[in-house]
């Protein structure tokens, strides 16, 4: 008779290779993952596999979603850090072949917990059931430790799973903690009164029970600490229902923290968007925190809008993800950066994108030419950490859909520096004015939010006198995409742009390199203009080999693996793992005296 083997994963790039391997004797492989931002689905598409995903919310949920789209009656459920034996597998051949008589069979689990085989503690009579028939069984709904439930016989194998739960002491902590907050959200309601009881007598007897009633001083050191283990999730557990109680964690559930989207410029929302309905679509409790309130014009109705300090410190978000330099160390909860922008390299090598503040817990990088440099600085500093993810406002650009203008059309973009900028120069102005009196292309403007307002009006009259769009403050790409080409000195839009692979014409660019066409005089542009325009392919080549190293990710999901990777942060409590940042009294005085006088 046919079955499936059903494996959940999350992040388990270390253990699925071998738990695939021990069931590769199944009529069917799937694959159920919470969508993993490590190497786990890279490993698996080694092997004949079927792979769907789901947004975690509990084990038996998790289960019971996935039980039904089995191809065959029977299921084998392993969990990634479990093997199948030799000896087990022969006997799931068997059972399977007679037709048996029961709907579901226990399975006993040989468990190992810090290198050791752990034969006392309890652990040896620990049983699961794991081969069942589809229709017959499903799993209690419950956070932690659910069962299945039959409605039939259950018999009993003699062979036996492999279980190593116990990667390091640290992560175990880590995952007891986490267990205890899902068994408090699933005793909350039982449970009238917290008193000595269930803070001192039911963790003590736990410890007990484990270290001798059940022989664990025989598995030696990793008895006694798994007893000890054992009962600080007893003791941990009531304290967490007791908070519960009081009204001092309102959300239950640990896997389920509160977004709060930070943003400084109104430059940021198209950063910050494509995170929001990532947060939205899984469900997360979402709010923003404007610096510059009048940027709420530009926000939907139905946002949450934070102003003051106050609000975000009644709000109480567990992670922060800003859009800027800069996050109030102050704020509560886990700060991340994913950055207001790409490299512009206009500043010296050690300073601009890659200066640390001091603010941050989790920097989320674009690609391999930040993210080595990052590394080398996390790993000197050693108060933060660095996960490559992508940058979430390229999301808003793919896929990729190629187009090009009847007649071509410039983008006009400029920083806003002003011994950078080309937008201060007097002779560009008057060349753009020839070129629109020539029509030769079409033209749209966009200036950096910080541009001298005088320098705005005057872009702003000349693409209003010729009816061109002027794009104050986007909200959208739709700038970038309509583009043939972009004009542009030193901004880091030319990494976005870019990534298009549309060309680029850049005037005195601080650092050109083979991707752009740079020009040193106002004469060169028309020349630059129409060469860019040809798109010669030694010019796309490079363009190709700059965007592998600068932003690799083509999917349009730079948003999902951030939010991954920071849930995954922050239910691992990594903030925990990361050294004390530095006093910065300068910065932190400045930051509270600008909050002090909103």
């Amino acid at each position: 008779m046919k079955f499936t083997a059903i494996i959940p994963t999350y992040n388990e790039e270390k253990n699925i290779e071998a738990c695939i391997q021990s069931v590769l004797f199944a009529d069917e492989i799937l694959i159920v993952d919470s969508f993993s931002n490590d190497k786990t689905l890279i490993i698996a598409q080694k092997y004949p596999v079927k792979i769907i995903q789901r947004e975690y919310e509990n084990s038996a949920s998790q289960k019971n979603w996935a039980i039904p789209q089995a191809a065959h009656e029977w299921i084998l459920l392993v969990d990634a850090d479990e093997r199948v034996t030799p000896e087990l597998e022969e006997e799931i051949k068997e059972v399977l072949t007679a037709n048996p008589d029961e709907v579901g069979f226990w399975i006993y689990r040989k468990n190992f917990f810090m290198g050791r085989y752990m034969k006392h503690s309890g652990l040896d009579t620990d049983k699961v059931i794991r081969l069942f028939q589809r229709d017959h069984c499903t799993y209690m709904t419950k956070n932690v430790h659910s069962e299945i439930v039959t409605n039939g016989k259950v018999g009993f194998l003699k062979g036996k799973l492999t279980h190593n739960t116990y990667t390091s002491f640290d992560n175990f902590i880590v995952k007891k903690n986490r267990y205890a907050w899902w068994s408090a959200g699933d005793h909350f309601k039982k449970n009238s009164k917290i008193g000595f009881n269930q803070l001192f007598l039911k963790p003590a007897f736990r410890f007990f029970k484990h270290y001798v009633i059940q022989l664990g001083f025989l598995d030696g050191v990793p008895g006694v600490a798994y007893a000890f283990i054992e009962s600080y999730g007893v003791f941990t557990r009531y304290v967490k229902i007791w908070l519960m109680q009081k009204g001092q964690y309102e959300n239950l559930d640990a896997n389920r923290p509160k977004f709060l989207l930070y943003l400084s410029y109104p430059y940021g929302i198209t950063i910050l968007k494509p995170l929001e309905k990532v947060l939205l679509e899984r469900k997360y409790e979402v709010a923003w925190f404007l610096e510059m309130p009048q940027v709420k014009d530009l926000m939907d109705e139905k946002e949450h809008i934070l102003t003051k300090p106050e609000e975000v410190f009644q709000y109480k978000p567990s992670i922060t993800l800003a859009a800027s330099n800069e996050v109030p160390h102050f704020f509560p909860g886990m700060k991340v950066q994913v950055f207001h922008g790409f490299n512009a390299s206009k500043r010296k090598k050690n300073v601009g994108h890659f200066r640390i503040r001091g603010l941050f817990d989790l920097y989320c990088t674009h690609g391999p030419s930040t993210t080595k440099r990052f590394k080398k600085l996390e790993k000197k500093m050693e108060h933060f950490k660095v996960i490559e993810t992508g940058w979430p406002k390229m999301d808003n650009l793919f896929p990729l859909e190629i187009s090009r203008n009847e007649i071509a059309t410039v983008l006009f973009a400029s920083t806003f520096t002003k011994n950078l900028s080309l937008a201060h120069v007097d002779e560009i102005y008057d060349e753009i004015q020839r070129l629109i009196s020539i029509n030769k292309y079409q033209w749209i403007f966009t200036l950096h939010d910080k541009m001298d307002p005088l320098i705005v009006d005057k872009y702003k009259s000349l693409a209003e006198k010729h009816n061109f769009p002027f794009i104050q403050s986007p909200t959208t790409l739709d700038h970038l995409i309509k583009a043939d080409i972009l004009l542009t000195d030193t901004s880091s839009i030319i990494n976005e742009f870019i990534q298009m692979e549309k060309p680029v014409v850049s005037y005195r660019n601080a650092r050109p390199k083979k991707h752009l066409i740079n020009i040193q005089e106002v004469n060169e542009l028309e020349e630059a203009l129409d060469f860019g325009l040809s798109y010669p392919q030694k010019l796309l080549k490079s363009i190709k080999k700059f965007n592998k190293k600068e932003h690799p990710y083509r999917d349009g999901k730079s948003g999902e693996r951030i939010i991954d990777a920071v849930v995954d942060f922050h239910n691992e409590m990594g903030v925990c793992n990361l050294k004390r940042k530095p006093f910065n009294f300068v910065r932190k005085y400045m930051i509270n005296k600008k909050f002090q006088t909103k």
